[in-house]
């Protein structure tokens, strides 16, 4: 057998078919071809905006058996697992940090398969072999590091195995837990948090407003624009925000993804008032964006949270994952939920450095989920 590693720049330089052969039925739908494809032919993931492909790729016998999303980066922003002050404490000890090496996707801080393969039996193996490579060949480019972020717990694990650093950190997802329906939900929180979530909602339809969710075949590009706009100004709101993506993205994922993304518009009178952008595969329903034209209170949570429970539990899910951040998810009976990711640094200095902090680290969110659990 004949094994060959290469790196292109871009996915659309694969067959898509060949690339979606290796995506499982339970990996994220964000490694999928098709949304890794749109962010690179939108210009939202390009050398131009800091994520340069660099994407592995293992064939046998001229066979793609397994790939691994991988950019080059020369800064953190729009990764979500938040290595900041490794940068800051590289820069004091005069280490290398950037460039580095992100496996992962842009922007999405949802958790999935990190290395795809056509057998899942294997990967573990793959890990352990491409691993050390990807770890050898970085530092031999002259790279910080490489940085596999919110990759499931067992593949974070086997890098971990193959002499990565294992990170930890917090998320608040919805787990359906024998729950069917709204219902069961509202029924499973306390009584105070009941009657309350019941208000904010019939306080929204007392004046009309409702949820609709949106068919592939309503994702006109009326639909696209107010939901970019309500994308943008939400971001641009906050001024730690920034709009990694753009219409032509949008616009893109509506027409190629239609059938995976399960948006769905709060409207009054027939006029759209706010949107909040998901996306469903297999049983997790992920939450991505979210905006309105009108600032009326309760709509955000109606929109974003109540709205996809209910979708969540009445369309099968096993799981809601709304997407980083956000204790107030907490008290809206969001689960605290582990997210791993595994980190190679090429200094040893700065590795052992933070290999010390992230003992702590890993006890400090072992413990929040322990305590959280068992409130």
């Amino acid at each position: 057998m004949s094994r060959n590693v290469r790196i292109v720049q871009s996915v659309n330089d694969v067959d898509q078919s060949e690339w979606d052969a290796l995506v499982a039925e339970d990996d994220s739908p964000f490694v999928e071809w098709t949304w890794l494809s749109a962010l690179e032919r939108s210009g939202c993931a390009t050398r131009e905006t800091g994520w340069l492909g660099a994407h592995w790729l293992v064939e046998d016998d001229g066979k793609l058996i397994a790939a691994l999303p991988a950019y080059i980066r020369a800064s953190s922003e729009g990764e979500f697992v938040f290595d900041f002050a490794w940068a800051d404490a590289a820069e004091r000890m005069g280490a290398l940090y950037y460039p580095k090496v992100v496996i992962g996707v842009p922007f999405t801080p949802a958790t999935g398969g990190r290395l795809l393969c056509r057998d899942r039996s294997q990967r573990n193996a793959l890990i352990s072999e491409i691993g050390p490579f990807v770890a050898e060949w970085s530092a031999k480019q002259g790279l910080g590091g490489v940085h596999v972020l919110f990759a499931t717990r067992d593949e974070a694990q086997a890098w971990a195995d193959a002499g990565f650093l294992l990170r930890k950190h917090v998320q608040f997802h919805l787990h359906r837990n024998g729950r069917a329906t709204f219902d069961d939900y509202l029924t499973s929180l306390t009584s105070k948090r009941r009657r309350q979530i019941k208000h904010e909602i019939q306080s929204l339809r007392a004046q009309g407003i409702n949820n609709h969710w949106l068919t592939p075949e309503e994702l006109t590009p009326h639909i696209v624009k107010t939901m970019y706009d309500f994308y943008a100004s939400t971001v641009q709101r906050h001024h730690w925000g920034n709009v990694y993506l753009n219409e032509a993205f949008f616009s893109d994922i509506a027409t190629r993804f239609a059938t995976r993304l399960a948006w769905v518009v709060a409207k009054r009178d027939g006029a759209i008032l706010a949107g909040a952008f998901n996306v469903k595969k297999g049983k997790t329903l992920y939450g991505r964006y979210w905006g309105c034209g009108e600032q009326v209170p309760f709509l955000h949570f109606d929109t974003c949270y109540y709205a996809g429970v209910a979708y969540a539990l009445e369309n099968g899910c096993e799981t809601f994952e709304p997407g980083a951040g956000g204790e107030h998810k907490y008290l809206r009976g969001f689960d605290s939920t582990l997210t791993y990711s595994a980190h190679f640094i090429a200094d040893d200095r700065l590795s052992k450095a933070i290999a010390r902090h992230l003992v702590g680290e890993r006890a400090h969110y072992d413990g929040i989920v322990t305590r959280r659990d068992d409130a």
